[in-house]
């Protein structure tokens, strides 16, 4: 999404980009806000905040209070940045029950994405691990990207995208939507443009 894009340009030109740094503003419950303010207000940002900030004081304080010996074993959990929550509460729920039984749960998540790491936090979990650290340099697949993207004109040439035999053009059209919730794309679109890459 053009202000995930947006979100990760904050990210990579400030102070946050230290994940030690990100890692103590994260513990103080002050990376999701100072981000929020950085980022310019915007209303969805605001919704969220409050969302957690009541998730976080009612069922977060039941939740978080609610733990076991969690000497068992590593349980991996890997939430996907899908733009809801819903998802991530269930996986939360459900790693709080196997932490019940003696199991450590393990979240792999995206670095930047605020607000999945926060409402795992809300739950009482502070075992993270991210793509980030693991993944190659994204500033080669995202020229290769812009690229693919300058040739095409319609969003049909989009879907008709190949690159060493895997449908990017197609997977990259459905993230998109996923992510901008829409049910159609206009390649015209900044926004849409920036995310497809």
């Amino acid at each position: 999404m053009a202000a995930g894009r947006a979100g990760d340009a904050v990210i990579r030109t400030t102070i946050a980009r230290r994940p030690r740094v990100v890692r103590l503003l994260r513990d103080a419950r002050l990376f999701a806000p100072l981000r929020i303010v950085h980022g310019g207000l915007k209303a969805d940002e605001r919704r969220r905040w409050r969302e957690l900030s009541t998730f976080s004081r009612n069922e977060g304080r039941i939740l978080r209070g609610v733990s076991r010996n969690r000497a068992g074993e590593r349980v991996l959990f890997v939430a996907a940045s899908t733009p809801g929550l819903y998802r991530i509460r269930v996986e939360g729920m459900l790693a709080k029950a196997l932490e019940l039984r003696g199991a450590r749960p393990v979240f792999v998540l995206d670095r930047h994405d605020v607000w999945h790491e926060e409402h795992l936090r809300a739950f009482g979990f502070r075992d993270f691990v991210f793509f980030d650290d693991h993944a190659p340099p994204r500033e080669p697949s995202e020229a290769r990207a812009e690229e693919l993207l300058a040739r095409c004109a319609t969003i049909r040439d989009v879907l008709g995208l190949e690159e060493d035999g895997y449908a990017v053009g197609f997977h990259s059209a459905s993230r998109a939507l996923n992510r901008m919730r829409r049910g159609t794309l206009r390649l015209e679109e900044p926004e849409v443009h920036a995310e497809l890459h």
